[in-house]
């Protein structure tokens, strides 16, 4: 949303990026790279036991991993391409860090001739911390899940018996 406002305004959103840089729609000679991160991001293959037991009609399984792997699969094609679209060349290996610049249309850069900028609002901050602290807080979040299936796994591996549930 940030990149999308950003573009439609005269004032600086992310400072160093005045303009959207442009991006293609299909580029097939970098699918190479892109290919290796669907394979991650859709690899959650070990946790499926774990995240079946739930479910009382097993019969939907099937349809709600497609669904969820198509709208993962959605999300995440929408936000590269935006954020391809909107940064080009100048994407960080984690897009996420491109909004440690991000001032909101706020501020003015400082009178001592440093990047750095004064008098930004704090809701433009709060979003830029926000955007780039939001995966490592998310990893965290994760580790309950993965522990649970390393510990279930391990559990059957070495005792033979059933994971406690």
């Amino acid at each position: 949303i940030t990149c999308l406002l950003a573009s439609s305004s005269d004032s600086v959103h992310f400072i160093g990026t005045e303009s959207p840089a442009g991006a293609t729609l299909v580029n097939l000679p970098g699918f190479y790279e892109m290919f290796s991160v669907l394979v991650f991001s859709a690899m959650f293959h070990n946790a499926i036991p774990v995240l079946s037991e739930p479910v009382a009609e097993k019969k939907y399984l099937a349809g709600i991993f497609r669904n969820a792997l198509i709208v993962c699969g959605m999300a995440f094609w929408t936000l590269g391409y935006v954020v391809a679209w909107f940064f080009g060349d100048a994407v960080e290996q984690s897009c996420n860090l491109n909004w440690d610049a991000y001032v909101g249309g706020t501020g003015f850069p400082s009178s001592n001739g440093s990047s750095t900028w004064t008098n930004v609002a704090v809701w433009a901050r709060a979003v830029s911390y926000f955007v780039v602290l939001f995966p490592a807080v998310n990893i965290v979040s994760a580790y309950p899940l993965n522990a649970i299936v390393l510990g279930n796994n391990l559990m059957i591996k070495m005792h033979g018996q059933q994971a406690v549930t």
